[in-house]
């Protein structure tokens, strides 16, 4: 198993035991969202996602799950 699934599942399994299953799902959910993303746009767009939108969506996604 490559070193990005790893980290993957293991940020993965610690959500699902601080805070429960659906935040697991808003998760992966976001993750592929950006996947899509990055997969189907150009390059400069693909370094602007990298730079900007996955810091976001980490920092949204902990603020948000530490708030409920």
């Amino acid at each position: 198993m490559n070193k990005s699934y790893e980290l993957l599942y293991s940020i993965s399994a610690y959500i699902l035991a601080c805070h429960g299953v659906e935040h697991v799902f808003n998760f992966v959910l976001s993750l592929i969202i950006v996947a899509y993303l990055m997969k189907y746009y150009d390059t400069l767009l693909q370094n602007i996602l990298q730079i900007v939108l996955i810091p976001i969506l980490i920092f949204y996604f902990f603020v948000h799950t530490d708030r409920q």
